[in-house]
């Protein structure tokens, strides 16, 4: 048996417009019910088993680093671009003198962020880097309202959405590339429609220009509207990456030009640090940062099933977007990597909102008869 709800615009996780007569989407049979259940267990039992990732920070100014860190690091360059500086051929030879790796090529970061910083100074870039944070947030607000079904899973998704943003907090968190891309990433998210896509392109690959990283969401976000069958929109996502990578091939040149004559090789970014990564990475680059690891462990698979249960194209590409970096980063990641959870957390925690739900629909479907055979509901 089915009742009908009102249809939103877009193709969504309710394609069909239909719910069941137990309130769960027409798409949830009970063996899919309890094969969801399983899995979030089995994540929220790998998670708290394996533990945290817990990298040293403590650098040997003997051995290596010269006592800077990252931001450190990217705070120098982006003064000497200021003072007239060419980004390549000050970025590498300031690696090799504090003992940061310069090859492979993705150890050099791309040089957006930097000339950025440079041509607005400090306090510009801040400033800049708030206002497209503000535009995503606002922009959000409506997406989310549409994503709920009540006023609770509204305003829990944006007081979620700003337990992000806490990482903006951290004194040179300007001079993260991730921050960068993870606010373009949710403003792309927030501002495509169905009928103006092109704009969420833009942002899109503005992200991937401040970090070559985030091209995992313009694939994500291109295979989306391949099965969506938006050929259009396909043609948008996939000009957007040929236009990245011929970015990249110029940096790729450029860095070729500045190496210096001895680089310091950088170790393999295939770690495979599994479950313990991504669960580290969220809580490294979120307000969880402030709560036992425990918690994170909870709550990081409960945020990525709670999409299943929210409504909405938004609703479909952050949680599409969220579970793709985190196949991705079950390989890819040292410890040492775990602010690289900037990318998707965003994306990722306020899906936390749909839990009550999604758990409550889950019990209904798990308590029910099975009725597989018996009509179109399973």
């Amino acid at each position: 048996m089915v009742s009908p709800v009102p249809h939103r615009a877009g193709r969504d996780l309710y394609p069909d417009g239909v719910q069941t007569s137990e309130g769960a989407p027409s798409w949830l049979t009970r063996r899919l019910a309890l094969v969801l259940s399983l899995v979030v267990l089995a994540l929220v039992a790998w998670g708290l088993v394996a533990g945290p990732s817990t990298p040293s920070y403590e650098v040997d100014p003997s051995t290596g680093n010269g006592g800077h860190h990252d931001i450190e690091l990217y705070r120098e360059i982006a003064n000497r671009v200021a003072a007239r500086g060419n980004y390549y051929q000050v970025a590498l030879p300031l690696q090799n003198e504090w003992n940061f790796p310069t090859s492979p090529v993705a150890t050099v970061r791309e040089p957006l962020e930097a000339w950025t910083v440079a041509a607005l100074g400090a306090t510009g870039a801040q400033i800049l880097l708030l206002v497209l944070l503000v535009m995503a947030f606002v922009a959000m607000l409506a997406r989310l309202e549409k994503a709920a079904s009540n006023r609770f899973e509204w305003y829990g998704s944006i007081l979620l959405l700003v337990l992000t943003a806490t990482s903006f907090l951290v004194p040179g968190a300007l001079y993260l590339h991730e921050c960068w891309a993870m606010t373009l990433i949710l403003l792309s998210l927030a501002v495509r429609t169905d009928r103006r896509w092109w704009p969420a392109v833009v942002f899109g690959l503005a992200a991937v220009m401040f970090r070559e990283t985030a091209l995992l969401y313009l694939g994500t976000m291109g295979a989306v509207a391949l099965f969506q069958k938006r050929w259009a929109e396909v043609a948008g996502w996939a000009t957007g990456a040929l236009a990245w990578f011929g970015f990249y091939l110029w940096h790729i040149h450029e860095v070729a030009l500045a190496q210096v004559s001895a680089p310091l090789t950088a170790p393999s970014w295939l770690a495979f640090g599994g479950w313990r990564f991504v669960v580290s990475s969220v809580r490294f680059s979120t307000g969880l940062v402030l709560a036992p690891y425990w918690l994170a462990a909870v709550l990081v698979p409960l945020a990525l099933a709670g999409w299943l249960f929210a409504r909405g194209p938004v609703a479909m590409r952050a949680g599409v977007t969220a579970a793709a970096f985190s196949l991705v980063f079950l390989v890819v990641g040292r410890d040492i990597n775990l602010y690289w959870g900037l990318l998707f957390a965003g994306a990722l925690i306020p899906g936390l909102a749909f839990v009550p739900r999604g758990v409550a629909v889950i019990a209904l479907r798990l308590r029910a008869a099975p009725l597989e055979h018996a009509g179109p509901e399973s």
